[in-house]
């Protein structure tokens, strides 16, 4: 009876954390963004600082409940407060270069009320070598 606990403990924990397209924020609203960012040519190190827009086009107020970097070559910051329709959110976004050679694209993913509820948002451009 032990091991079936100690089997069924896990996978019960890992289905809990699921990153389903179901997460539930509220009534969904609809957005319009560009969501991707080129740079040209930088130098290893430099930073990237990007700032990306995010339209609310529904008709109830936008609310980003997240904003995650996927590494932590990115920090991101966003609007906390609800949104309008109408009304322009922002995400700025700062790519630290260090360490990068080559072509480098790097992720964001936006949580909010829309549907589906993970909005992805890319960064990608060239690092030269100092």
């Amino acid at each position: 009876m032990m091991k079936l606990i100690f089997i069924l403990l896990p996978l019960l924990c890992l289905a809990s954390c699921s990153n389903s397209e179901e997460d539930n924020f509220g009534e969904a609203t609809t957005i319009e963004a560009e969501t991707v960012y080129s740079f040209d040519d930088v130098m290893e190190g430099e930073i990237v600082k990007v700032t990306f827009e995010v339209k609310n086009t529904g008709k109830i107020p936008l609310t980003i409940v997240d904003v995650k970097p996927a590494c932590g070559c990115t920090v991101a910051e966003f609007t906390k407060e609800p949104v309008l329709p109408g009304e322009t959110a922002f995400i700025k976004s700062e790519l630290n270069t260090s360490g990068m050679f080559g072509d480098v694209t790097k992720s964001i993913t936006m949580m909010a009320n829309t549907y589906p509820t993970r909005t992805p948002f890319m960064i990608k451009g060239n690092v030269l070598r100092n």
